[in-house]
């Protein structure tokens, strides 16, 4: 080439090359900015003179911004834009500027976009490069004062995808994006400084922007891992090699894809809770059934309250890498899933990782220990209640019918015996009444919640109590003060057997081996023991026929086969509720001894349970405290430890008699409680009836939501 155009290598070298340059190009800026100046003598305010008096004046330019814009920077002048204006003056509605001349391949891309095309179509609305770009303010794309530098790009796509009425006149899509964009991830990098950070056009494309449904755009469905991956190419080969991202690459619709899980432009940190609330919400648009089993765990119910700290779809299978469970490198597979358990609970083994955590009792083809278990819970839960609470319908209209009938009757057996007390409880009972109330509502306040965690008086609680990290807490505590009651009531038993056998010893001395089962009798089966004998079921049978107006009313010796009841349904609850509250506390220690799926069977019958002995305490029990005809508003005997005479002598005609003919009676004569006493037991049962009745209208509406409106 040299050689046809006469050029010898020897006479071209690289000063002469530089040396021309040094001439050349300040002299082409030079020009440019003369021309520049020359313009502004008419569109500068400063400069500007009319000629004549009243002439309207041309558009104004900033001197300085002409001067200063990237154009000027690289010696456009004024006249390269606008081409009709090297005629002076200029002709009357002169062509706006060009930009194609110089920006070819910018602009064909433009046109098939859809400002482009919307151009075409004379919508004079539509988005041009000035639009963007800025007139003569316009600068280099990596300068902050540009109107496509990253933190202002959302600010110059919003100027029209805020705007409603444009949206309905050309029917595109009006994002409402400002707050969200910029409480997403990308938002707030770009506002922290990370211009490489994604805005509008890294993800819609710059000048050929295509509406979503067209197969082309960036943002089509075919092409977000693309577009995502153009800067998470790291997450991009993950998801290409997971289940999601070869059922997406065989063209299934349904596989998810970047924005299925991480959405638009609400984008947030992984680490956010909100992120973290929402992944479980996010798998579950898909995976729906395993979305049932897991808000029936442990884990799923916290989540539902608002807890980040317990394990979600992507802690047990992964994020972006996730395998089927068939796959020997899946984190849930029989070789991994020991240390993925492990990630979260230290110290887990392979009995630990039995667990189900997508179990779901009502499957008993698949969990049939589980639904086996459910099912005697549920059968114990119905039966026991259906029972009683007929029991107490017919006790309330039968008592009810008795005043209503004959209240002279019942006037005169209230009055007939005096004013005088007689003790029923000593120090002890009460105390121990006592923390059975404080940790029997603890509990059930803190457990609750959990179990019905889809309700939103349940996340009420639970935000009234701190969270539930601090209901937790609460929970355990109220668990250790049950066991400390019922140390207690052991030591008592331990007692009273040691008293009866000094009695035995005596009686052996007196009457030999008889004396000795003679000793026993009373421990076990008579007035004083909360044993069931075949009195109880006699005294049964006569009340049921008293309900009916079959027979009179039974006589009732110093425990009543109800009372009896209560205290063995309390009984069964401390060891059921309580062994399987603390499989659950320490699940770690369990799992030495025991296989994870008996975690499934003790969060069944832990629940059930619950529901079962609270159900019993706020109908069976407050019906016969407070809302018995005979005892409203309350019955403030296991507060005081003290009854009148005249309710001893109605309520326990049995005992009354044997300790009058014992001479007995004078004995337990008591002083009448005080009336702060009264007052201050007064306040204290309707505390615990309130909260009890609460609680009885949340358990019904959950019920009630769970079984018609949830399923």
């Amino acid at each position: 080439m040299r050689a046809e155009f006469g050029i010898q290598h020897s006479t071209v070298n690289i000063r002469h090359v530089l040396l021309a340059l040094w001439f050349v190009v300040p002299g082409a800026i030079t020009v440019g900015a003369q021309e520049t100046r020359s313009c502004l003598d008419c569109h500068s305010a400063a400069l500007y003179k009319p000629k004549t008096l009243g002439e309207k004046p041309p558009p104004f330019v900033d001197p300085q911004v002409a001067a200063d814009n990237v154009h000027a920077r690289n010696g456009v002048a004024c006249e390269h834009c606008h081409v009709e204006a090297k005629k002076v003056p200029h002709p009357p509605n002169m062509a706006k500027a060009v930009c194609a001349e110089c920006h070819k391949a910018e602009t064909l891309r433009y046109k098939v976009g859809v400002h482009g095309t919307a151009r075409s179509q004379q919508i004079a609305e539509a988005a041009s490069c000035m639009d963007c770009h800025g007139a003569h303010d316009m600068y280099a794309r990596t300068d902050p004062r540009s109107h496509t530098h990253a933190s202002n790009v959302e600010k110059t796509c919003l100027r029209c995808h805020t705007n409603e009425e444009m949206a309905q006149r050309f029917n595109f899509t009006r994002h409402d994006i400002g707050p969200t964009y910029d409480q997403s991830v990308h938002g707030r990098m770009i506002a922290a400084g990370h211009e490489d950070a994604a805005t509008c056009n890294d993800c819609h494309g710059a000048h050929d922007i295509l509406p979503s449904r067209d197969p082309n755009s960036r943002a089509n469905r075919a092409n977000i891992p693309k577009t995502c991956g153009a800067c998470h190419w790291v997450v991009l080969d993950l998801y290409k090699k997971s289940i999601h991202g070869q059922n997406f690459l065989k063209g299934s619709a349904d596989a998810p894809v970047c924005n299925t899980c991480h959405q638009d432009h609400r984008t947030q940190r992984v680490e956010s809770d909100l992120f973290k609330l929402a992944v479980v919400s996010n798998c579950g648009n898909c995976h729906q059934d395993l979305l049932r089993s897991y808000r029936l765990s442990y884990h799923g119910k916290i989540r539902q309250l608002g807890g980040t700290t317990t394990a979600r779809c992507s802690d047990c299978h992964g994020s972006h890498g996730i395998l089927p469970v068939s796959d020997p490198n899946s984190m849930v597979s029989k070789d991994n899933i020991v240390g993925t358990c492990q990630r979260c609970h230290a110290g887990a083994n392979a009995n630990f990782a039995k667990y189900e955590p997508h179990a779901d009792y009502l499957n008993r083809r698949k969990f049939p220990i589980v639904f086996y278990a459910w099912l005697f819970m549920i059968t114990l839960l119905v039966g026991t209640l259906s029972f009683f609470t007929l029991h107490t319908i017919l006790w309330f209209i039968r008592t009810t019918a008795d005043r209503l009938l004959h209240p002279a009757t019942h006037a005169k057996v209230r009055n007939g015996a005096g004013d005088r007390y007689v003790w029923r409880f000593n120090l002890y009972h009460r105390l121990t009444h006592g923390l059975v109330i404080i940790s029997f509502l603890g509990l059930t306040v803190t457990g609750f919640p959990l179990k019905y965690s889809y309700t939103d008086w349940a996340h009420t609680i639970f935000e009234s109590l701190g969270g539930a990290r601090v209901a937790g807490h609460l929970h355990r505590f109220f668990a250790l003060l049950t066991v400390g009651y019922a140390v207690m009531h052991g030591f008592h038993l331990w007692r009273t057997w040691r008293k009866y056998r000094r009695n035995r010893g005596e009686r052996r001395e007196a009457g030999g081996e008889m004396g000795r089962i003679r000793a026993l009798i009373p421990l076990v089966f008579g007035p004083s023991s909360m044993m069931f004998n075949w009195s109880d079921l006699k005294q049964f049978l006569q009340h049921v026929r008293w309900f009916l107006f079959l027979g009179p009313r039974p006589k009732f010796d110093r425990w009543t086969y109800w009372e009896k009841f209560d205290y063995w349904g309390e009984m069964w609850g401390i060891v059921v509720i309580g062994a399987t509250g603390f499989m659950l506390w320490f699940p770690l220690l369990v799992s030495r001894f025991l296989p994870g799926w008996i975690f499934n069977v003790a969060t069944v019958v832990h629940s059930i349970e619950a529901l079962l002995a609270a159900g019993v305490i706020f109908t069976v029990h407050f019906f016969n405290a407070h809302v018995h005809p005979d005892k409203f508003p309350m019955d403030d005997v296991i507060f005081t430890g003290t009854m009148p005479e005249h309710q001893f002598i109605e309520e326990r005609p049995l005992e009354y008699e044997r300790l009058l003919a014992q001479g007995r009676l004078e004995q337990i004569l008591a002083d009448p409680p005080s009336r702060r006493h009264l007052l201050f037991n007064r306040i204290v049962g309707f505390a615990a009836l309130s909260v009890g009745v609460g609680l009885i209208i949340c358990i019904l509406y959950a019920e009630i939501l769970q079984h018609f409106f949830l399923r």
